[in-house]
């Protein structure tokens, strides 16, 4: 696929669910998978309560605008921790791998063992190959290629030549 993405949640915590297999179709802003969202409901219920009682209070005028704003923030952030107990489709794609199971520990973190999957957008596919130094003079960005792959003797892909690395490698 011309992009794979690491799939990684944004908060610590325990996957209660996994939406997809490995190869399965996934269609934009669908939920991946997700960790057990116990606590974030909870913030994000008591956020709501605060947020409608500060709401009475300030029109009765027992609050400030600043108190009431402060509560309405405290929703917004309690409703965006909910959000990072999901991980959501970035566009239509596969579920190229899938790397934890439900009832794994997860961190978020940089490190690449941390992944859970990982998502393959395949609405463009790239090809990669070598070719001989004597043959380097034939080949020009822009130009129409046509290529064949053994898993499908049948078919022939067309493609455009988009990038021509400056690097000898051997005798490719």
């Amino acid at each position: 696929g011309f992009k794979e993405i690491d799939l990684k949640f944004q908060v610590a915590g325990v996957i209660e669910s996994f939406n997809f297999e490995e190869g399965e179709k996934i269609q934009e802003g669908d939920i991946i998978a997700s960790l057990i969202q116990r606590d974030a409901l909870l913030k994000l219920k008591y956020a709501e309560i605060e947020m409608s009682k500060n709401a009475k209070l300030f029109e009765l005028g027992a609050i400030s605008q600043m108190k009431l704003d402060q509560s309405k923030l405290e929703y917004e952030s309690a409703k965006s921790d909910l959000d990072k107990t999901n991980i959501y489709a970035p566009s239509n794609g596969l579920l190229g791998s899938r790397l934890m199971d439900v009832g794994s520990y997860v961190t978020p973190s940089d490190s690449a063992s941390l992944k859970v999957g990982v998502f393959v957008d395949i609405s463009n596919v790239y090809a990669e190959f070598s070719i001989i130094e004597k043959d380097v003079p034939k080949v020009a960005l822009g130009q129409k290629a046509e290529v064949f792959a053994d898993a499908y003797p049948t078919k022939t892909f067309n493609g455009v030549l988009d990038r021509i690395s400056p690097i000898i490698e051997g005798r490719s």
